[in-house]
């Protein structure tokens, strides 16, 4: 068979032309890629705790200790800790101080306070509303009830108390069953023949740029070449051969592992003589009724019947307020410079539940005895 030479050349012609533009193509892409990441970078958010946090082998991170930052969230929104790593003001000797009740407030950014100043998250405005209570802040970004847990039992019983108020959303409950949260590693606790185990620890420290670099890293992952990087990993862990799994196995690992926590707390506290309130804090999207939170709250009630826990279930006052009522409650929109703020209490909003934990304990014969006898509730909503 004659070769063609007029063809030949023809096809290399477009052979190169189709390489070439693929060349430019490709080089385009990559180009605009830089740009749209250079643009991330400019417009860039954390999350608020990276810059008041530091890695901890048991909880994988904890505010730093002795932090002032005088317009954390704003205009003289001020974040404080004190040496105990907790969001006060002043450090706290080991004893109770005289005319004095002390509350341990646990919980995440919810209990620590995102977006407002010391004064006005509401473990402080107990203290406001009930001036003879002096409340910890141990309330932590990103914590799970895992967290939380461990925190305390660590360094919050090294504080003489009469009352821990452990405080939780519903996604605290889920968070605990994972061995990262977002970025960053955790610990992740299990539970066998009753007993809690703990897992992941050490902790693993997170990478150096989500440490030294956070300003960088969504610039750096909005790279093509970081999410094909991150594809192929993803490729690589999951296997054609390996048990779906039931799907219904998280579900039964989160009730397991909340039953352990809120037993353990309960029980340590009791045989200390000391009293533990567990309070499920509302969020903005559960003022919609759904089967989600039902089925959680109808579990934790059925725990507490059971095991004689006392739970302040915020729910039913919650959805007690008119719709317009929210916005006022909670951020509307992230606050410049951080994710994930929008949802969180107002100043409003933690005054508002400080004034239903306190109405909650006053209301009820077992607790209000932590309150002074001439105790006058102050409503303002």
């Amino acid at each position: 068979m004659k070769k063609n030479p007029q063809l030949i050349s023809r096809l290399k012609y477009i052979f190169f032309a189709l390489i070439i533009t693929l060349v430019l193509f490709t080089s385009l892409e990559g180009f605009c890629s830089l740009i749209f990441s250079f643009l991330q970078f400019e417009r860039s958010e954390i999350v608020a705790e990276r810059i008041h946090t530091e890695y901890d082998p048991l909880l994988g991170w904890i505010n730093k200790p002795d932090l002032y930052i005088k317009d954390m969230y704003g205009p003289d929104k001020y974040f404080q800790t004190n040496s105990h790593r907790f969001r006060n003001s002043h450090n706290f000797s080991s004893g109770i101080p005289a005319g004095k009740r002390r509350w341990i407030c646990c919980g995440d950014s919810f209990t620590l306070g995102y977006g407002v100043d010391n004064d006005n998250t509401w473990p402080a405005l107990l203290s406001s509303i009930a001036p003879d209570v002096e409340t910890v802040n141990m309330g932590q970004g990103g914590y799970g009830i895992d967290q939380a847990y461990l925190w305390f039992m660590r360094d919050g019983v090294k504080l003489q108390y009469d009352l821990l108020i452990f405080a939780f959303i519903s996604a605290d409950l889920t968070r605990a069953i994972s061995p990262k949260f977002r970025d960053y590693s955790k610990p992740l606790l299990s539970v066998e023949d009753g007993k809690i185990i703990k897992n992941n620890i050490p902790v693993p420290r997170p990478g150096f740029i989500a440490l030294h670099l956070p300003k960088f890293e969504s610039a750096i992952n909005s790279l093509r070449v970081t999410t094909l990087v991150h594809a192929l990993i993803d490729m690589l862990k999951k296997s054609d051969h390996a048990p779906r799994g039931n799907k219904d196995e998280p579900v039964k690992r989160v009730k397991k592992l909340t039953s352990a926590i809120f037993e353990s707390l309960y029980n340590y506290n009791k045989q200390e003589n000391r009293r533990v309130i567990f309070v499920y804090l509302p969020t903005q999207p559960e003022y919609k009724d759904n089967i989600r939170t039902r089925i959680l709250r109808s579990f934790l009630s059925a725990q507490a019947k059971e095991n004689g826990w006392f739970l302040i279930d915020l729910f039913d006052d919650f959805r007690g307020l008119e719709p317009g009522d929210l916005p006022e409650l909670f951020f509307q929109r992230d606050i410049p410079g951080y994710k994930a703020s929008k949802g969180h209490y107002t100043e409003k909003g933690n005054q508002y539940i400080a004034e239903l934990i306190i109405n909650k304990i006053a209301d009820n014969p077992e607790t209000r005895g932590l309150l002074l006898p001439e105790f006058q509730i102050t409503d303002s909503q």
